[in-house]
């Protein structure tokens, strides 16, 4: 297996060399000219040699040349290709890119490999999740080294294949304890107090179904940029409270403890409500669903500056490799396919909504905290 230093380019004159040569590869011009997709030509050190007019069109620019030497994630606006001097490839989320993969394992064995990969990208300030199939190719032309690079756009598609899936699933979930508690009231209604019981825990999975809907609703308004902001005037340490006492019915807070830190505050300030409810509510579900019988999780805020910061710890660990992905639309944790949008819509809600920020920091000796920035005052 060949070792390829990853930061290393060819200069200019070898690029120009290369696209020189190719050029006049008519009969792969022409191939590459009626594929559909986004396809690049790439040399050795995964640099662009040659792009078709799709790839011009989805960027907006004229002509081929000017992506000359560059890698896909750069001129994609990856979010991960600019946080080394040394570009696309080279930070230590890179090392579990698909992309990467794809090409190394493709360069390696001198075959066709495909991948599902995701990436996010921020364009003119705006974050953006891509899904795609990528394939990467040898190409047999004499006196140059290179590949094909092919993506297929999957994003339309496994976004909706994903909202469906979890909305179904949550949804049915919840509508079938409701079913199974109507029927136990049918059996016991005499008018005792058992039945007001049943009555009163049937209200309460109403509520949380109806809730399902609307957030379901209020994801798909925030991805097609239609959701509208309501801002109020609320307690940093009132909003913690009620997100805890939203998941007092959770069927795993039989075995877990939320817990809520001492050093929390109760500081005023303004955001939407509802959104920042849905945020922390799914910081809380994630922590649940990650953490063992009788771990306690614990969530609290601070004031830093002129913001709250919340944050939810629980003592699991998240593999290296998958901390890369954890905010990716369709990425999960969880062996249960398609339930993937718990860490992507905090995301989404949180930055292009609350103007805020999110990350996390997990360690084997700490476990995982998750914590969202949120400005006092938003506009």
């Amino acid at each position: 297996m060949n070792t390829i230093d990853l930061t290393k380019r060819a200069s200019q004159e070898a690029l120009l060399y290369d696209f020189e040569v190719f050029k006049n590869e008519s009969f792969f011009l022409n191939f590459i000219k009626d594929l559909p997709g986004l396809v690049v030509i790439i040399n050795e050190q995964r640099q662009i040699i040659f792009a078709n007019q799709s790839i011009l069109d989805f960027l907006g620019i004229d002509e081929s040349v000017q992506l000359l030497g560059a890698r896909f994630g750069e001129i994609i606006c990856c979010e991960n290709a600019s946080l080394e001097s040394t570009g696309c490839g080279t930070s230590n989320f890179c090392r579990f890119c698909g992309i990467l993969e794809t090409i190394s394992e493709s360069q390696n064995t001198n075959k066709k490999v495909s991948k599902e990969i995701s990436l996010i990208r921020t364009l003119n300030g705006v974050k953006e999740s891509l899904d795609f199939l990528v394939s990467c190719s040898p190409l047999k032309i004499p006196r140059i080294s290179c590949w094909i690079l092919h993506f297929e756009d999957r994003s339309e598609k496994e976004r909706k294949s994903s909202l469906e899936s979890i909305f179904f699933h949550d949804i049915l979930n919840t509508a079938g304890l409701l079913k199974g508690l109507s029927d136990l009231i049918l059996k016991l209604d005499n008018g005792n107090q058992t039945t007001s019981k049943y009555l009163r825990i049937m209200n309460d999975l109403t509520k949380k179904l109806m809730d399902e809907i609307d957030s379901q609703k209020i994801l798909l308004q925030a991805e097609n940029g239609n959701l509208r902001l309501k801002i109020n005037s609320i307690n940093s340490l009132d909003i913690i409270e009620e997100s805890v006492s939203y998941l007092a019915f959770h069927n795993d807070l039989e075995t877990q403890k939320i817990l809520i830190d001492d050093v929390s505050i109760n500081y005023p300030f303004q955001t939407d409500l509802s959104l920042l409810r849905r945020v922390l509510i799914n910081m809380l579900k994630n922590a649940i669903e990650a953490s063992g019988c009788k771990e306690s999780i614990l969530i609290g805020c601070k004031k830093e500056n002129e913001s709250i910061i919340f944050f939810v710890k629980n003592k699991s660990f998240i593999p290296i490799e998958n901390q890369g992905e954890i905010f990716k639309r369709l990425f999960s944790t969880k062996a249960k396919s398609g339930r993937g949008l718990g860490t992507y819509s905090m995301k989404l809600l949180t930055e292009q909504y609350l103007s805020g920020c999110t990350s996390f920091i997990s360690t084997e000796k700490e476990g995982t905290t998750f914590f969202i920035q949120i400005p006092i005052s938003i506009n």
